[in-house]
């Protein structure tokens, strides 16, 4: 049984807890000087049913969520939002399409993206947006 995929639970510099998941040998590596907590996964499927427990269970308590995924692999969907004012856009789906419709509407406006190497994991850090941020606009492109 293969250990693909990891969670990995550590405090920053600043004291926030940061939860990476995703590919295996690349957090293990980032993270080679710092104490973190690891939870390992054979499949993609195990580790969002366990990031949904996380989240269902702890709520908003301002964890920061990152993905990291190897560098040999394409990430072909992404997450771009958009600061609007005091609103906030979410663009999601396939990476060229999304960076295309979210650069033509960005004008001024601050553009911070997040990429996935697959759908499953970007609908669900979308869901995790969702629950913690309703009042913004979601927009599949």
């Amino acid at each position: 049984m293969s250990n693909a995929f990891v969670i990995a639970k550590f405090s920053n510099s600043k004291g926030k807890t940061e939860i990476y998941y995703g590919a295996t040998d690349p957090i293990v590596s980032k993270l080679d000087s710092v104490f973190a907590t690891y939870e390992f996964f054979p499949d993609e499927k195990a580790i969002i049913n366990r990031l949904s427990e996380i989240s269902s269970h702890w709520g908003n308590r301002g964890f920061i969520y990152t993905n990291i995924n190897n560098n040999k692999e394409k990430n072909m969907y992404w997450i771009l939002s958009i600061f609007k004012k005091n609103t906030r856009e979410y663009y999601y789906g396939e990476r060229s399409h999304v960076i295309d419709k979210a650069t033509s509407v960005k004008g001024k406006n601050r553009l911070i993206g997040k990429a996935y190497n697959t759908k499953e994991l970007m609908l669900w850090q979308l869901e995790y947006h969702k629950k913690n941020s309703p009042k913004s606009k979601y927009i599949a492109v």
